[in-house]
């Protein structure tokens, strides 16, 4: 019986381990915007996003950004917006 509590606590642990997320939130104005790859920079990132043709620059966005990249850093083909959300359309 305790061996069985102790596999069943490290497999717990490992999968938790494995869906450690590394997200964090950008808001700001819209900096730049790359058709080509369809991106926006905002805040220093760039943000691959759908519809491109929604965005001008100067709109404020908030997105919540998840990183694949190994550690807390930012590896612009490791991004991938889960969420985002336009604030404000001047235009």
């Amino acid at each position: 019986m305790n061996r069985f509590v102790m596999i069943l606590l490290l497999l717990l642990a490992l999968v938790g381990c494995a869906g450690e997320q590394n997200t964090f939130h950008v808001e700001g104005p819209v900096e730049e915007i790359n058709e080509q790859s369809s991106q926006i920079y905002v805040d220093g990132f760039w943000l691959p996003v759908k519809n491109i043709e929604i965005y001008n620059v100067g709109d404020v966005i908030s997105a919540e950004v998840e990183s694949t990249a190994e550690g807390d850093q930012y590896v612009p083909g490791d991004i991938k917006v889960n969420e985002i959300k336009l604030n404000e359309n001047p235009g």
